[in-house]
């Protein structure tokens, strides 16, 4: 089984729940409201994912759960528990283990399909590795189009963590730290929600109604294009972190 928390109700799983139904995966849904939802210590043999949220990772004043889940985070990385963090989950997870994050990271924000690309050491990684080859068998470059939504970041890496993949203007996207792997885009990101907050953040800086509208359809129809390699890349990931996990 995987657990997958989510901080915020409006950054839903996604795709996970698809792909975890075809791949014959459980995963339990647990949204976080307060300290009580963050759920005993995982079991060896499963699994967490962390989702992102609005908040950032520095709102424990607000979010009585932050701090319960960083102990959480420790406690798999401890016991070699697999973890894949997502967005917020992945600068919390940076803090937590003594890395630095910036809220926000001036020129390293992005919106929308995003140009990421691979270190070396990301093609031997057990969980990104089997992700990569995946998503170039479905036609997939050596950099390809990844769905982000940020303004906040990781600048400064846990000591000890491997740097595995770059966007062009966040240097940290993609690392490990022990048995957790931390992305800074969505894997799990329908076409529809991506192009939900393309307009809403064109709107933000000006955008008219209907120039939000154009670049909507504009957005949805490049993410869909893309959805072959960024469907095999998240299933890939969801299997082989069940898979990592069941071994663990």
């Amino acid at each position: 089984m995987i657990t997958v928390l989510q901080p915020d109700l409006v950054a839903s799983p996604g795709r996970f729940p698809r792909w975890a139904r075809h791949l014959g995966i459980e995963l339990n849904l647990v949204p976080l409201f307060s300290d009580r939802d963050i759920p005993a210590p995982i079991p060896r043999g499963e699994a967490l994912i962390v989702l992102g949220g609005r908040m950032n990772a520095h709102s424990e004043r607000e979010h009585s759960w932050l701090n319960p889940l960083r102990e959480l985070m420790v406690d798999c990385v401890d016991r070699q528990v697999p973890v894949l963090a997502v967005c917020l989950g992945a600068q919390i997870a940076a803090r937590t283990f003594g890395g630095r994050i910036a809220t926000p990271a001036p020129g390293q924000g992005e919106v929308g399909l995003v140009p990421w690309t691979a270190t070396e050491d990301a093609t031997s990684d057990p969980l990104l590795g089997p992700a990569l080859r995946a998503a170039r068998e479905a036609g997939a470059g050596a950099t390809f189009p990844a769905q982000a939504s940020h303004h906040d970041a990781v600048v400064e890496l846990p000591e000890g963590a491997t740097l595995l993949a770059s966007s062009a203007v966040c240097p940290i996207h993609t690392w490990r730290y022990g048995s957790l792997v931390a992305f800074q885009h969505h894997p799990e990101m329908a076409a529809p929600r991506l192009a939900d907050l393309v307009a809403r953040e064109s709107i933000r800086f000006g955008a008219s109604a209907a120039e939000a509208k154009s670049l909507w359809f504009e957005a949805v129809s490049e993410a869909a294009e893309i959805e072959p390699i960024t469907d095999a890349f998240g299933q890939s990931l969801l299997g082989t972190l069940e898979s990592l996990a069941a071994s663990s």
